[in-house]
């Protein structure tokens, strides 16, 4: 087969394209699930060699481009195939250099960086390039304007789940609920039955880069949790920002039961406004608290019992800025559930999770805080709406985080209802106690 520079340096450009495509395709359709593909920005070994690619790909398209051109001028499917590429090209440089970010971490701007950036842009903008490239071209030669439907119905289904942040499954969201002044109005958001263990560190709290739970449903009948219930067990962690004042972010990483025994893994981060009248900031983003998702998915675990102990885990990417990412193991299996550059969401957040307890300074107007602490680090239960009845049990184990190179097991865990489950100043994890819900401390089984 005579195959000009042209063809070859197509190839080189669409070496990535064509079998993200094809992933990308397949999660819109639902035939597989995950996040694989942004696995590959963490690793600046896979983007070198991409980007070489696809500069060399240009460079030979280029180099036999006018020769190739006049070869398919009047082919009908070539040239409409390759705008079709040359759009795909444009949409997946544009939406990565958004969801990876283009910048250092911390705004310092050093050598390391530098290289990171060069390399991560040169990648998006030579992708962006070669799509025009594709078009131009397509367009010169008066490629079949019939090519157009094909051109959308490929766009539409790469780009649709890809320019969501929200699964078209996330339907397990955790409930917060915002304390209230006397004189506030009623709150927007309905409370949720909640109950959780938190690390007790007595007001003392750090950052850490990952942390961890394992859940699982002993001895539960699946069919007694209501059709449109959902009942749930995880960790809810809480991060800082750096600049914005009065703004937190809530990371909660689920295993979810719903009434056909089908289990999910349900994860996201939410951003949250306290609207505090402190001086010298004064309800610094409006008159009344608000929460922003920043992201959420979902994802099943099939062939799996529910009595099985699966372990979360959340953990902040040191090989990429900004990147978190999800994993489950069962069966002392580890499979990915996914990732975000969080940063380019929210480009001021502390990148770390917050452990411990946090004291907080005495303030009469808050009157919903009893203990005037807050709990970074929690570990409890959820649903959508109370059970109400028994049937069912959830068991957390070994709530962790990583600090100083190794897993540490959270020392000390105490008990709090959904009521005074306080994630920052202001917001609550879940708003409401679990009615008829007892939490046990194992081994010793005795209430607590």
């Amino acid at each position: 087969m005579n195959l000009c520079k042209a063809e070859i340096g197509i190839s080189f450009i669409a070496s990535y394209s064509v079998p993200a495509s094809v992933y990308w395709i397949g999660v819109f359709l639902c035939l597989w699930h995950g996040n694989s593909f942004f696995a590959l920005f963490a690793n600046r070994a896979i983007m070198l060699l991409l980007l070489i690619l696809t500069v060399a790909g240009i460079i030979m398209y280029i180099a036999g481009r006018n020769k190739f051109l006049d070869q398919k001028q009047n082919r009908r499917i070539t040239l409409p195939l390759m705008m079709n590429l040359g759009l795909i090209l444009i949409v997946e440089g544009i939406f990565f250099s958004i969801i990876t970010g283009l910048g250092p971490e911390k705004y310092e701007w050093t050598l390391k960086s530098l290289l990171d950036f060069s390399l991560y842009a040169g990648w998006y903008l030579s992708r962006i390039f070669s799509g025009l490239l594709f078009l131009i071209d397509g367009f010169r030669t008066r490629a079949n304007s019939k090519s157009c439907a094909l051109m959308l119905i490929i766009l539409g289904a790469i780009t649709n789940p890809l320019l969501s942040a929200n699964s078209n499954m996330n339907n397990h969201v955790p409930g917060v609920y915002n304390g209230r002044y006397f004189w506030d109005s009623p709150s927007t958001h309905y409370p949720q039955p909640y109950m959780a263990g938190y690390m007790d560190t007595s007001g003392y709290y750090f950052y850490v880069k990952k942390t961890n739970v394992t859940i699982s449903f002993p001895d539960t009948n699946a069919s007694v949790i209501q059709e449109d219930n959902w009942l749930a067990g995880g960790m809810f962690v809480v991060g800082y920002d750096k600049k914005l004042v009065q703004i937190d972010y809530g990371f909660y990483t689920m295993l979810v039961l719903d009434h056909n025994e089908n289990l999910y893994i349900n994860f996201g981060v939410i951003e949250t406004y306290e609207c505090l009248p402190y001086w010298p900031y004064i309800c610094p983003f409006g008159l009344y608290p608000w929460i922003k998702e920043l992201f959420s998915h979902t994802i099943p675990v099939n062939g799996i019992s529910p009595s099985t102990p699966i372990t979360l885990v959340a953990s902040w990417d040191p090989s990429h800025s900004g990147l978190i990412q999800w994993n489950y193991t069962v069966n002392d299996i580890t499979y990915p559930a996914g990732a975000v550059n969080i940063t380019a969401l929210a480009p001021t957040i502390i990148p770390t999770f917050v452990a411990g307890s946090r004291n907080l300074t005495f303030n009469w107007f808050i009157d919903w805080n009893p203990y005037w602490q807050t709990y970074p680090f929690q570990f409890g239960i959820t649903s959508s709406y109370t059970i109400g009845h028994g049937g069912w049990n959830v068991l957390l184990s070994n709530p962790s985080y990583f600090k100083e190179g190794k897993w540490h097991n959270v020392e000390t865990a105490r008990i709090i209802g959904g009521t005074n489950a306080i994630l920052d100043t202001r917001w609550i994890w879940g708003g409401e106690n679990y009615e008829g819900v007892t939490a046990h401390n194992c081994p010793s089984l005795q209430t607590y």
